[in-house]
């Protein structure tokens, strides 16, 4: 018995396998590199696209405020409201602070500023970009009923 057990297996009919030839794959690493390449080549596509559009609703509200905002109303009356969980008071006129109360005229602001402009235009304001501040005395938001019993009086000030 001097055959090797490599050779007993031959004759059993066991072949000897033959390496395979390398497939022309690229590692696993580099694989997962060239999707995320691609990927993050998708990403940046989506987010120039998304801060254009923003750039575009900005411009066309700056347009619409600069259009019709209210430059006279001024005065020494104030006007108390809520703006991002914080009371601003704003001095205005008597009138001002009339249509203020009766919702004919909205608050607004871009870039640090404060703007009056009509309730037609706050409107088309929120139309453009519906996560916009604007200020009404008319809250159709408003799905409370608890207090319908008991309105605010339009002369209280706070």
């Amino acid at each position: 018995m001097s055959d090797s057990l490599r050779d007993q297996l031959k004759q059993a009919g066991f072949t000897e396998k033959t390496p395979k030839a390398r497939n022309n794959k690229k590692p696993k690493g580099q694989r997962n590199k060239a999707r995320q390449k691609e990927n993050d080549a998708d990403r940046t596509k989506q987010a120039a696209a998304a801060i254009a559009a923003r750039k575009a609703q900005k411009i066309a509200i700056t347009e619409l405020i600069n259009e019709h905002q209210i430059k006279k109303f001024a005065g020494e009356s104030v006007y108390s409201y809520s703006l991002e969980k914080k009371i601003r008071q704003l001095f205005v006129s008597d009138e001002a602070r009339t249509k203020l109360i009766s919702g004919e005229w909205v608050i607004t602001r871009l870039n640090g500023a404060t703007y009056l402009v009509p309730d037609n235009t706050g409107k088309a304001i929120l139309e453009i970009n519906p996560q916009w501040m604007v200020v009404s005395s008319r809250n159709d938001n408003d799905s409370s009923d608890e207090y319908k019993e008991h309105p605010v009086p339009d002369d209280l000030q706070w």
